[in-house]
């Protein structure tokens, strides 16, 4: 009875119970010998490189873990690698979690612009759902020491500054992203449509400060240049290596209207590829294009548009799985507004909770977890999810 009670009237219950989840996670990681944050490792050995003034690419010892990433992010990972690795595994499995739960915060806390939550339950109701629909990816990051919730809280940060009429950080926090993954570029013409120049203009001042930390760790610019340069090959590997639309492991849009429009035999070559990649995107932003000019007179529409282009970055980044946890403000949106949605939208939000966060490994085993990666159901509750904001915006709910 008195969980009851607090439950209907302390907010933070909720966040209590899904942090208590990670916090669980972790010790049964380390029970069952499989505390491992593979991920986490390569930034941290690099975050140890850069303060050396070590090479941090092509390094051999690495093996499969190779550090594909900027500089400038290894930077950022520095107060974890003046720790023993050991001990820096938990700081971040614990620090990643507060950034987890504070990016279910932040969402509500935008999306509660358009009406406040006046009842502590259902604001306990909304972290649940959302934890309990985001599980099998937050546990997933947790289990391999990933990024994504920190690009995730960055970019919800700068939507809130970008709101509140500060454009100065909505810039900074942009660059950052853009160091750790290049996914914030999808921002970059929205905010060329909306005119928000202040904020580019920001944006590409901070990528020049930020770009040039790395040399006060190197000490030479040839040095540092060969770094980047190392990088931007990197980059160039990775792009290569993704570009094969009929991997099982593929779930961006391109490689769903390819495999289920039997366009296998059409697309043979690169060329005639990137063109169907193109003819999608011109749709795609046309389609944008509609919803902004829906949303012109609605209040507070950057939240919903922000969180239709975060839902598409994993739709149009072969990234893998890990980055459909950027649904998560799309979520907490549709959540927020079920009750005003009829029956059919909302049996198409169910649809799309349920293919986005229901492949639990554990529970269905191996054969049956693959065979939902191979169809790219995930793929499909994420079209889901986008057409159910894609529907309240042209009915100008939001």
């Amino acid at each position: 009875m008195n969980f009851v009670l607090a439950y209907k009237r302390n907010p933070w219950i909720g966040y209590v119970l899904v942090g208590l989840v990670f916090v669980l996670f972790m010790l049964a990681e380390m029970w069952n010998g499989r505390f491992w944050l593979s991920d986490f490792e390569v930034y941290y050995k690099a975050a140890a490189r850069i303060l050396q003034g070590q090479n941090l690419y092509r390094i051999q010892a690495d093996d499969f873990y190779l550090f594909k990433y900027s500089p400038v992010s290894a930077v950022f990972f520095i107060p974890f690698a003046v720790l023993p690795f050991a001990i820096a595994k938990i700081v971040y499995w614990l620090f990643y979690s507060f950034i987890m739960l504070a990016c279910i915060h932040l969402a509500l806390r935008l999306v509660s612009r358009f009406r406040p939550i006046e009842k502590p339950s259902r604001v306990n109701n909304l972290v649940i759902f959302t934890g309990l629909i985001l599980m099998v990816h937050f546990l997933r990051e947790l289990h391999l020491g990933q990024v994504t919730f920190i690009l995730l809280i960055l970019y919800l940060l700068a939507l809130r500054y970008l709101m509140d009429g500060k454009p100065g950080m909505a810039g900074f926090l942009v660059a950052v992203s853009l160091f750790i993954k290049p996914f914030a570029l999808i921002f970059l013409p929205w905010l060329v449509y909306k005119g928000k120049w202040k904020e580019l203009a920001y944006t590409f001042l901070y990528l020049a400060i930020l770009g040039i930390v790395p040399l006060l760790f190197y000490r030479s610019y040839s040095i540092t240049i060969n770094q980047y340069a190392a990088w931007f090959h990197e980059v160039v590997v990775e792009l290569g290596n993704k570009q094969e639309f009929s991997l099982p492991a593929n779930q961006t849009i391109f490689s769903v209207i390819a495999r289920y429009a039997f366009l296998g035999g059409l697309l043979n070559t690169p060329m005639l590829f990137m063109a169907f990649q193109s003819f999608v995107l011109i749709i795609l932003a046309g389609l944008m294009i509609f919803l902004m000019q829906k949303g012109k007179r609605i209040s507070f529409r950057e939240i919903p548009e922000w969180s239709f282009l975060m839902g598409l970055i994993p739709l149009l980044a072969f990234s893998g799985e890990n980055s459909f946890c950027l649904f998560l403000p799309a979520i907490v949106l549709i959540l927020f507004m079920y009750p005003d949605l009829p029956l059919p939208v909302k049996i198409m939000a169910i649809a799309g909770f349920l293919l986005l966060g229901g492949n639990m490994h554990d529970l269905w085993g191996d054969n049956l977890s693959s065979w939902i990666d191979k169809v790219s159901l995930i793929s499909f509750g994420a079209i889901s999810l986008c057409s159910v904001l894609a529907w309240l915006r042209v009915r100008e709910f939001l």
